[in-house]
């Protein structure tokens, strides 16, 4: 009895209580390779970790199926394990300094999912040039709901349970300075962690104005969370608007009674909304983008006759600075506003007037403004400049990267690098280069760009300032009736370092 009342207390005193949860758990089903294991920690000793394929319940079958074994100075290690779809079995050794084993953990075990969207024979990202820089990043793709390592192996996925809505709606998939993911699908706002598990959600139902159409999705294009912990999105807004007829030529608003007008002179038209709101959904900032047309030289937009395309479609939020710049992609248009005021500070792109002869985006390329054309993202660099992904305005006009410097008065952008995107190296005939729509664009910390050129293409890429392709990668999907992999549409990809997916993968665990 006081032998084993001696070994009780050598063991009290060598573990750390404090650090006794163990993970993943014993008979988790993980939507990912790169694993996060914990174990409880103990003093003046060093680990072990042991992994094995298949469902070993024997100590002699799991040693004879160790697939990998882990030295770790710490009570937790990163791991990625090869296959989806497979049982793994883990242990933990405990040794003391020279390396003799002080004890050995029981056998935890555990599996990883296996959805069509990691399945390389359905879907796959087919890397066209191999990394040269940042071999060690990871992508995530719109289409897929996928992050994939630089070498097009998926790593994570995104489970198709994980909200609500059709899974083909996922845009914006990214990841949050907080460790956490962030994304759209449907009408909904979601935060996960990186197993998956909802932390924060806003239904596409909620008024966030009660001129707000909720028939439409609320929430679209873009959700970033900020710095202090808020979240800010882009909402919609349809007002009925009043269009020019013969005896009226001014595009208005309407407020009064629909019935008081002739039926051909008024219509529903889309705006947008942003909004910023805390945890609880509470509203704490919003600005329209229809007060802004309603006092801009867009209501001279010769597209009024019918549903004018006046959506905003990306904005970015610069913190430091307290400005928010929102793209319109319809109109070619990026303003900038003043936070929290809302006043437009700036406004670039295609000017209109009232006698404009700028009838349609075929006519804008005769226009002195016309630096961009149909974009999307736009983003302020750490130097200070304005860039974002043009798509351009049409069938013989490539898609682009363009940077700008803002002038310190008026209103015209100075073009200070571009690079013309490239779809001749797909190994497949895509049509014209220009994008219907999606895309964007990334400043790296090292200065290059990490881009993706949305729906027509999906390829992402990264280049330096030297114009010098770093890797590049396609979304593919196999097409079983023609036997063969076609581009898969993608709104958006986005990408993270090692250091950002460690950050994910410990935060899931707090």
């Amino acid at each position: 009895m006081r032998r084993y009342l001696y070994i009780v207390l050598i063991f009290s005193f060598l573990f750390d209580r404090a650090g006794g949860q163990v993970f993943p758990a014993n008979g988790s089903l993980l939507n990912y390779r790169v694993v996060g294991f914990s174990f409880p920690g103990a003093k003046n000793v060093r680990y072990k970790l042991e992994i094995a394929s298949g469902d070993q319940e024997t100590v002699k079958a799991f040693n004879d199926n160790i697939i990998n074994s882990v030295l770790c100075l710490r009570n937790r290690s990163i791991v990625t394990v090869p296959q989806f779809g497979v049982s793994y079995t883990w242990r933990v050794v405990y040794m003391d300094k020279s390396g003799k084993p002080i004890r050995t953990t029981g056998l935890n075990h555990f599996a990883t999912g296996y959805p069509p969207s990691v399945d390389t024979t359905l879907n796959r990202l087919r890397v066209i040039e191999p990394a040269v820089q940042h071999k060690d990043a990871y992508v995530f793709v719109d289409a897929t709901g996928v992050l994939y390592d630089m070498s097009g192996h998926p790593v994570w996925y995104l489970p198709e349970h994980t909200g609500q809505g059709d899974f083909s709606q996922i845009r914006d998939l990214k990841k949050s300075a907080f460790g956490t993911i962030t994304f759209l699908k449907g009408s909904r706002i979601y935060e996960i962690s990186y197993d998956a598990q909802i932390l924060w959600e806003k239904p596409g139902n909620s008024s966030v104005d009660k001129k707000l159409d909720t028939i439409n999705n609320l929430y679209h294009h873009e959700i970033s969370r900020l710095a202090n912990g808020h979240y800010m999105v882009m909402g919609s807004e349809t007002l009925l608007c009043k269009f020019p007829d013969r005896e009226d030529s001014t595009f208005v608003i309407f407020t009064g009674n629909a019935k008081a007008l002739a039926p051909h002179s008024y219509g529903k038209v889309p705006f947008g909304t942003i909004v910023e709101f805390d945890k609880e959904g509470k509203i704490l900032w919003s600005w329209e983008t229809a007060k802004y047309v309603m006092q801009s030289d867009l209501i001279y937009n010769e597209t009024r006759n019918s549903l004018a395309d006046l959506h905003d479609n990306s904005f970015f939020f610069d913190e430091k600075n307290k400005t928010v710049y929102v793209s319109f992609k319809g109109v070619s248009r990026v303003i900038k506003i003043k936070y929290p005021g809302g006043e437009v500070l700036n406004a670039y792109g295609i000017k209109y007037g009232n006698n404009s002869n700028l009838k349609n985006v075929l006519d804008m390329q005769e226009n002195r403004y016309l630096l961009f054309c149909g974009q999307h993202a736009c983003r302020r660099s750490a130097g200070g400049e304005l860039y974002l992904f043009d798509n351009g305005c049409n069938l013989q006009a490539p898609s682009h990267i363009a940077f700008f410097e803002e002038p310190k008065s008026g209103d015209t952008l100075k073009k200070t690098w571009e690079y013309v995107c490239r779809t001749d190296d797909l190994g497949q005939e895509i049509g014209v280069q220009t994008n219907s729509g999606g895309g964007n664009v990334m400043e790296l910390p090292d200065g290059s760009v990490f881009a993706s050129m949305g729906y027509q293409c999906n390829k992402v890429f990264i280049i330096n300032r030297k114009k010098e392709v770093l890797w590049s990668a396609v979304s593919e999907k196999w097409d079983a009736a023609g036997a063969n992999w076609k581009v898969i549409p993608s709104y958006r990809s986005s990408i993270i370092s090692a250091e950002q997916l460690k950050k994910m993968i410990w935060q899931s665990q707090k």
